[in-house]
């Protein structure tokens, strides 16, 4: 649930084993806590890394341009929509 009680939207669907919600990055079955991720950036050849609960960590890459594209964009439209709406 978010802040405001609603449902999750979803961002990027599920699709090799990579979704993005307004909730959650989950990459493989792990789940990364929008709440709790910061500072998400592009490294090197088509990774993506962010500071979650503290500590620098990779959080996916891929080799297809066009997917790294589409779930980068996903995370940073899921993490903007994320910050708006907890600062009411």
């Amino acid at each position: 649930m978010t802040a405001r009680g609603s449902s999750s939207r979803t961002y990027y669907p599920m699709r090799r084993g990579v979704a993005v919600t307004s909730d959650y990055l989950s990459v493989h079955g792990e789940q990364y806590d929008l709440r709790e991720l910061a500072d998400v950036r592009r490294s090197g050849s088509w990774e993506l890394w962010g500071t979650y609960r503290g500590e620098v960590v990779p959080l996916w890459a891929s080799r297809d341009e066009t997917e790294f594209g589409q779930v980068c964009r996903a995370l940073q439209r899921a993490l903007e929509a994320h910050r708006d709406e907890v600062k009411y």
